[in-house]
């Protein structure tokens, strides 16, 4: 999880400019409304769509979003080594 903003390139509003700036034409409009807030690691961004009431795990050379659905429910997702077994 990353800070709010606390002043480096880490916070949250650094991240959330850098991948709008960084992928204008490859990042996906159904994408706008997300808020990123972490990630995974290995270079999937996490992130909260309040449009849709959603977490989104998403990686930018990917068009759509490699999962979604509730915070806990990715964090499981993501512990289980990326697999939905319990």
């Amino acid at each position: 999880m990353l800070p709010a903003d606390d002043g480096t390139q880490r916070a949250i509003t650094a991240v959330n400019s850098w991948i709008r700036a960084s992928h204008p034409d490859l990042y996906p409009e159904s994408l706008r409304s997300v808020i990123w807030f972490g990630d995974d690691g290995v270079g999937n961004f996490l992130g909260w769509d309040p449009e849709r009431g959603r977490a989104v795990l998403w990686n930018s050379e990917d068009e759509e979003p490699w999962r979604e659905g509730s915070v806990s429910e990715l964090w499981r997702f993501i512990l289980n080594g990326y697999s939905d077994a319990a």
